[in-house]
């Protein structure tokens, strides 16, 4: 029953620019017995270049039936922002399902001490207003 096929169910789509991050893929078997050995592979690409190294996951198994997580890195210091294109190909059994996908590289919007002082700032400068448009106001209905 089945057929021996390791289907892509979903995989990591938002990646952080400047860090190493984790790479998920989720994967189900669709066959009636275990599957050894299963190891995934990705190839990256921008505008049809290869961009850094093949990542690969480690080596699983898959019981029957059973969806699985496969885990992977990819350290994307100094990469440009942007759309990527990912080749994800299983091998297990002397076969392999390949699934090309697009991933999104975006810099991770930090707080630093700039931004921080400002709001400080602009937080003060508002209750500031309040106040004295609370003040103006009762001095108005004094009048």
């Amino acid at each position: 029953i089945g057929t021996l096929h390791v289907a892509i169910i979903d995989h990591t789509k938002i990646f952080k620019k400047d860090t190493v991050n984790k790479f998920e893929i989720e994967v189900a078997n669709k066959w009636n017995s275990p599957i050894q050995h299963l190891q995934g592979e990705i190839q990256i690409q921008q505008n049809g270049n290869s961009i850094g190294s093949l990542l690969k996951t480690p080596s699983t198994s898959l019981s029957p039936w059973e969806s699985k997580t496969l885990t992977t890195f990819w350290d994307t210091k100094g990469l440009e922002s942007g759309t990527y294109t990912a080749t994800i190909t299983l091998h297990y059994h002397n076969k392999t399902t390949t699934k090309t996908v697009d991933l999104q590289l975006k810099k991770d919007f930090a707080f630093n001490t700039t931004i921080i002082l400002t709001s400080i700032i602009i937080l003060i400068l508002l209750i500031d207003f309040i106040i004295w448009l609370v003040h103006k106001r009762r001095e108005n209905e004094e009048d």
